[in-house]
């Protein structure tokens, strides 16, 4: 499974920091959509890495009353079985994207009884492109300055 580059993990890793233990945190960045975060699970096991928490990362708009997605991405955040827990050896794996407006819903990797069951390489690759994509948006857009 492919992880987030080390650039992208360290945005990450500080969108998780300013969420200090909560788990959810909203960032409003005028003119841009606000970005939530928000821990779902913990406890997931996923190959060879240690239990896993699964955070949603997300810009939300409302159309017609109904919450959409513009999109939001769910990650594993783990360590290797052999590592210590330390932000420099996190492993994160993008695990799915929806596109509201798009009628999409991708999961790459499915999870039954908190460990994953089904693996798709290739839209797993695309998850994971998209994804360093974005989190360099979100630091450039500034929103790790808006705290």
């Amino acid at each position: 499974m492919k992880t987030l580059n080390q650039n992208s993990t360290e945005i990450f890793c500080q969108l998780i920091e300013r969420m200090q233990g909560k788990d959810h945190l909203r960032i409003e960045n005028i003119p841009f959509m606000a970005l939530s975060i928000e821990k779902l699970t913990h406890g997931v096991k996923l190959g060879d890495l240690n239990e896993g928490t699964i955070y949603s990362l997300a810009h939300y708009y409302t159309s017609n009353g109904d919450l959409m997605s513009d999109p939001e991405m769910r990650f594993t955040v783990a360590t290797d079985e052999n590592s210590l827990h330390s932000s420099q050896n996190l492993k994160i794996i993008p695990c799915s994207f929806e596109q509201s407006d798009l009628g999409m819903y991708e999961e790459s990797i499915i999870f039954g009884d908190q460990q994953h069951t089904e693996y798709n390489a290739d839209l797993q690759a695309e998850h994971v492109e998209f994804a360093e994509v974005w989190l360099n948006n979100i630091r450039d857009q500034k929103y790790l300055d808006q705290l």
